[in-house]
């Protein structure tokens, strides 16, 4: 589909409607973290400091330009027939003449490598995505994405075939700051969402509604906004939209119910396109749209009122995302007390927001994996809904696996032992797949082509003069966490820094001046720190 791109003179004509009074969020070091935890992926002290050095309105456009180019992708098609299996283990062929006779081992010499094909591409796909966040190629494209895959919910485990999913994701990638039009529209025509939505099985006669109803209830317009009737009808105007085996979206007309069609208040014989013109035309839309936008930006609902003057501003700007964003991220109430430091990050945002901050390079596939494990799994989200996000992202289980996960990026660990160092308990409730995520299974995955982290914590504090401990932590809290620790916190990283410089025999020597000695207590007290409750959250 073809992208309508603003330039970026009209792009700020339109944002500047919100603030012709002058009225600008306040720059300094808070705020500028603040934006980069929620646009982007978190911030280094470097980036912090460059920020600064910019206007507010300068920082934003800079933040919001791509750096390094999307290499699209092109995925090998399987064929259906050699990658679905029946329950016999046989692939779904219409006429079975290729595996006639053939023994179900053959069979699976052929099938399985196709299938490893095909995961191997999905894992390759996700690992250019996530190395496109540490990097910071995108940042907000990229951040914009992951809320977009959330919100237009499609799972692996369903349509299976990874042609399609990478696909889908490219064209949320692609329109993620573009036009929400663009994007309904789109997703309606999408294959992987047809497959996952059973529009396959939608045909004049016996509509299936799954899609419709996605559309109204989670799309679009939220529940009370629409009737069963509007459901039904709407139903049959996407009915012939199918995808073909060739993972293309193909309009069956057929299969289409040419009649005519009454949804929400609109009488005629409509497809898909003219389905999606007459919900964005409802006054339920954009407040739809603008209220998942605001939440998911800044950790809380908004207020009535500020609903409703974003969601007017969205609609009057033909629901562009793009002036959206950088007029939110130019609203000093973007920047209140109440949302600073108070969104739980999802897990991929804690562990991309980890490797940024300490500049680690993580192995193949390990975002991936332990991601999964801490309940994000890419492209596999729980329901319809997508992720509930927010307070659901931590449990006892998960805080141990995010301790966990620091500690084997920071290589806290000497051998396996219990993770974050008496911080925090384990208690009884842990689920069996976290209880499988143990220590030694994290390094053996981190540490495929004997991956280390490249660290030097004591040269950075050696860099940034500080001298003593106290220093030291002071340094490492404000350069790691978003949110001041208690006093209580404090004390215990000290406490725990003289121990350890006792069991080391370092002395009074700084730890900038320690060694390997003094670089793995503070690898010990990085993970310390990143498994504190206050590192959940920016």
């Amino acid at each position: 589909m073809r992208r309508i791109l603003l330039n970026t003179s009209l792009l700020a004509l339109l944002v500047g409607q919100a603030f012709a009074g002058g009225d600008r969020p306040e720059w300094n070091a808070r705020n500028v973290e603040h934006l980069l935890n929620r646009a982007a992926f978190g911030a280094t002290q470097a980036e912090v400091q460059a920020a600064l050095a910019s206007s507010p309105e300068a920082f934003v456009d800079q933040l919001m330009a791509t750096k390094r180019p999307w290499q699209r992708v092109e995925p090998t098609l399987i064929r259906w027939e050699d990658f679905d299996l029946d329950p016999r283990g046989i692939p779904v062929d219409a006429d079975k003449s290729k595996y006639k006779g053939m023994a179900r081992a053959d069979i699976q010499k052929i099938v399985q490598p196709l299938r490893g094909t095909d995961r191997k591409q999905f894992l390759d796909y996700a690992e250019q995505y996530f190395a496109s966040m540490l990097n910071g190629d995108d940042p907000v494209r990229d951040h914009a994405t992951l809320f977009w895959h959330g919100f237009f919910t499609t799972s692996f485990a369903v349509v299976r075939r990874k042609y399609e999913v990478i696909h889908q994701h490219q064209f949320l990638r692609d329109n993620a700051l573009g036009s929400f039009r663009d994007l309904v529209r789109g997703i309606v025509r999408d294959p992987a969402m047809l497959q996952y939505l059973d529009n396959n099985t939608n045909v004049k006669g016996h509509a299936n509604e799954n899609l419709a109803r996605e559309l109204m209830e989670l799309f679009s317009l939220g529940e009370g906004h629409y009737t069963e009737v509007d459901v039904r009808e709407a139903a049959r105007a996407l009915t012939g939209a199918w995808a073909d085996p060739e993972g293309r979206f193909q309009f069956q007309a057929e299969n289409h119910d040419d009649g005519a069609k009454s949804i929400l208040g609109h009488t005629g014989n409509f497809k898909g396109d003219e389905l999606v013109d007459i919900i964005l035309q409802q006054d339920a839309c954009p407040r739809w749209v603008a209220k998942k936008l605001l939440t998911y930006y800044e950790g809380v609902e908004p207020s009535e009122a500020r609903l409703a003057d974003y969601a007017a501003f969205l609609r009057a700007n033909d629901y562009r995302i793009d002036a959206f964003l950088k007029r939110l991220f130019l609203d000093p109430a973007f920047y209140r007390d109440e949302i600073v430091n108070a969104r739980v990050q999802g897990p991929i945002e804690f562990v991309i927001g980890l490797c940024r901050k300490l500049s680690i390079e993580p192995p193949r596939n390990f975002v991936f994996a332990v991601t999964a494990d801490l309940g994000q799994c890419f492209y596999d989200p729980p329901t319809v809904k997508g992720w509930d996000g927010g307070e659901a992202w931590i449990t006892n289980a998960t805080l141990l696996g995010r301790g966990n996960v620091a500690g084997v990026l920071i290589d806290a660990f000497e051998g396996v032992e219990p993770a974050n160092d008496a911080m925090m308990d384990a208690d009884d409730d842990l689920t069996s797949r976290v209880r499988e995520l143990t220590i030694a299974q994290l390094k053996q995955l981190a540490h495929v082509g004997q991956w280390a982290p490249k660290l030097d914590l004591a040269g950075e504090l050696a860099r940034v003069g500080a001298r003593t401990d106290e220093a030291a932590i002071d340094y490492l809290l404000s350069a790691w966490l978003s949110i001041e620790p208690p006093v209580e916190t404090r004390m215990l990283l000290a406490e725990h820094l003289a121990l350890a410089r006792a069991d080391a025999k370092l002395g009074s020597r700084p730890l900038a001046d320690g060694g390997e000695a003094a670089e793995r207590i503070l690898r010990r007290l990085a993970h310390i720190v990143f498994s504190l409750p206050e590192a959940q959250l920016h």
